[in-house]
């Protein structure tokens, strides 16, 4: 309904007839739309931190970082609306875009956690090289599925993962130019 009508559109009383629900039902979960549009970004994000979260960092860093991007292109293409609802409709709505800002700090956090571990480092270009992968990770992707980028999904996942191993591996040992 999100991704279709966008945030302006959305209504308590179009949710209910959507929902096959009254209003009462609504307001026992909800105290108002901003307060579902803040669940509906946290259930998102949590779907996509399902994907990316790793319990096993000694898998080999290219088969690791393939991985998750794959799995994270799969969703996409099978449920583009709510890729769409997450890294572009929230915009449009105060409240989730604060949901969707602290929703993309968490899985900022736990990759530069992962990286860390991996790379045995507390250099702080992983905190930028993270963010910078993460957001343009998600700019992409949606440009991605909206025909701008032209590339199977295959494809698309080899150039995504190319791209993270390329900057991931750049980040280990960079000294800051201000270093003396």
């Amino acid at each position: 309904m999100i991704a279709e009508q966008g945030w302006p559109q959305l209504r308590i009383d179009r949710v209910c007839e959507a929902a096959g629900l009254n209003k009462r039902y609504f307001y026992e979960s909800f105290a108002d739309l901003d307060a579902l549009a803040a669940a509906v970004i946290e259930q998102l994000a949590d779907e996509v931190l399902e994907l990316v979260v790793v319990d096993d960092l000694s898998i080999p860093t290219p088969l690791l970082v393939r991985t998750m991007v794959e799995k994270l292109v799969d969703r996409a293409v099978a449920h583009p609306a709510r890729t769409r609802v997450l890294f572009r409709e929230a915009g449009s709505n105060e409240t989730a875009s604060v949901a969707r800002t602290a929703a993309v700090q968490r899985i900022i956090d736990i990759l530069v956690m992962d990286a860390r571990t991996v790379q045995a480092t507390i250099d702080p270009t992983v905190d930028v090289a993270a963010s910078i992968l993460v957001h343009g990770s998600m700019r992409t992707l949606l440009d991605w599925l909206d025909g701008r980028v032209e590339a199977t999904a295959d494809r698309f996942i080899d150039q995504l993962a190319t791209v993270w191993l390329t900057v991931t591996s750049q980040t280990r040992g960079i000294e800051s130019p201000n270093a003396k």
